[in-house]
């Protein structure tokens, strides 16, 4: 999602020489509160609580992004991003500085961008377009667990990427996170991949995704104390998803796998899980200042642990009203609504301030939130 920003240009000379290098350097920034009512919470004994939370539909942060124009059609860039919280104003992403992105790198007119350092995936990338919860819905609206990460709730440390132009509609990126480890190149290392294409009222695209280890340590690709929702031998992610847009209406359809063996830690613990994520969702502008959005997901699970296999699921219905006040300020309302069936014995929507383990004996849960979104 594009965000409005304030630029402030700034033209560097260069003592040493003649030359000179035009840069700029821009500020920007996302301020989301809201008051939100939660259902059947385990940890209120199975009660309802209130409270005033950050995001969704995004959460705050504020940012730097910065270009240097190298000449020859290259340029250097950078991003910094802090993500905090407006309700008690302390840091996120495990008490980072800049835990949302920071990255460094270069830019080609005729080849495409590689960058270095903390940064969105090939998920990211090509499967959160397709889905309500990477575009305009947030968290709340996320897949179980966000275990395909298209709610992008999980960066990659330690990583280089590389993402091509678009040729004739058709572009693609790659990503490697290192482990950072001596001796042990597959401890907590990453691997992404995906490609889109995208001509008039359609977009498509799909990617695969691969974790060692992820969570096993701090200092890896994937963090254990600001990305890792589950630290596993093994994670994988591969999808495909699409949209349609005609007129004032968009509509999307997409499907996830996430597989992972050796589950040590999380909302979940098993010798493998594997959840199939199906989701349809429709956004429609009744005026230029108003939309709804919406849609349905269904999660098909299979978990095993030793010799005991079950298949939980679970259904899921979002919805969202917006109402801009003006182009850099909006309110909301947000409704989601989730029920366990099969063999789950909970049900959790993602982001609700409490995992999944302190969330809901019930397998019916509600979450209804309104608030105010300022972008700078």
């Amino acid at each position: 999602m594009k965000k409005s920003l304030i630029a402030i240009p700034v033209v560097l000379g260069i003592a040493s020489t003649a030359a000179h290098a035009q840069s700029s350097v821009t500020l920007y920034g996302i301020i989301d509160a809201g008051v939100n009512y939660v259902s059947n919470l385990k940890s209120g004994n199975g009660g309802h609580a209130f409270s005033l939370v950050d995001g969704p539909p995004q959460a705050s942060r504020w940012g730097i992004k910065g270009a240097e124009d190298l000449g020859g059609g290259m340029k250097a860039i950078f991003t910094l991003e802090n993500g905090f919280s407006i309700a008690n104003g302390t840091l996120s992403q495990g008490g980072r500085m800049f835990g949302r992105q920071a990255y460094v790198g270069v830019t080609g007119d005729n080849w495409g961008t590689l960058t270095a350092g903390r940064q969105y995936d090939s998920v990211v990338d090509y499967l959160a377009g397709p889905t309500a919860n990477g575009t305009y819905g947030g968290g709340y609206f996320s897949h179980m667990f966000d275990s395909d990460n298209t709610d992008n709730n999980l960066r990659v440390d330690n990583s280089l990427k590389f993402k091509s132009l678009t040729y004739a509609g058709f572009s693609m990126s790659a990503l490697y996170g290192f482990s950072n480890q001596a001796g042990a190149v597959n401890k907590n290392q990453a691997l992404s991949v995906g490609a889109g294409y995208t001509n008039g009222p359609i977009s498509i695209g799909a990617a695969y995704e691969q974790f060692d280890n992820p969570g096993a340590n701090t200092d890896g690709a994937v963090s254990s104390t600001a990305d890792a929702t589950f630290v596993a031998g093994r994670q994988r992610i591969f999808g495909v998803g699409g949209t349609y847009t005609i007129g004032p209406v968009k509509a999307g359809l997409e499907w996830t796998r996430t597989v992972l063996n050796g589950i040590t830690s999380g909302p979940i613990v098993a010798n493998y899980l594997r959840l199939d994520n199906y989701e349809i969702n429709a956004r429609y502008d009744i005026t230029p200042a108003v939309f709804v959005g919406g849609g349905y997901t269904f999660t098909d699970g299979k978990q095993s642990t030793g010799a005991n296999t079950i298949d939980p699921k679970w259904h899921q219905v979002n919805l969202m009203l917006d109402y801009s006040l003006s182009k850099r300020t909006d309110v909301f309302l947000i409704g989601v609504f989730q029920k366990a069936a099969g063999d789950a014995t909970f049900a959790y929507i993602y982001g609700n301030g409490s995992t999944s383990i302190q969330s809901p004996g019930s397998a019916k849960q509600v979450v209804a939130r309104v608030g105010i979104r300022h972008k700078f």
